[in-house]
């Protein structure tokens, strides 16, 4: 994304990293090259700043919950669902944080599955829970 202009995403190639942060900053600076420069519509100059975003892994499908449903436990990450109108706790792998969101990629959770977001850090495993305000 070019600063100056606010554009749509550009796509690039990085051709060459310096690998040390600017001390004041923190900046890492890059060069990318646009490829076809007539295609971008606006009008680019040399040393232009951009924000810039690099994968760092493959692409990859994953479970988004409400970042209220994340409960912290010796050094573990955890979600409560209801199974059978009683908590169940389940262990989550945090792989993204979006905002109010997280991104996760463990298998025991599920598309659909109800989370609790309210009052979770004082429940227990197998304590009865009533769900009220619809689903």
């Amino acid at each position: 994304i070019l600063n100056a202009f606010d554009t749509e995403k550009l796509t690039g190639v990085v051709e060459g990293i310096i690998p040390v942060a600017d001390e004041k900053t923190k900046n890492v600076f890059m060069k990318v090259r646009l490829g076809d420069i007539a295609s971008v519509p606006v009008a680019v100059a040399e040393n232009m700043s951009a924000t810039v975003y690099l994968p760092i892994s493959e692409e990859k499908q994953l479970k988004i919950i409400p970042r209220d449903a994340l409960v912290k436990h010796q050094g573990q990450n955890f979600v409560y669902t209801i199974q059978d109108g009683k908590a169940t706790i389940m262990p989550v792998n945090i792989v993204a944080y979006m905002g109010d969101e997280i991104g996760v990629d463990s298998p025991n959770i599920e598309v659909g599955m109800p989370v609790v977001v309210d009052g979770n850090e004082r429940l227990q495993p197998d304590q009865p829970v009533e769900i009220l305000g619809g689903s």
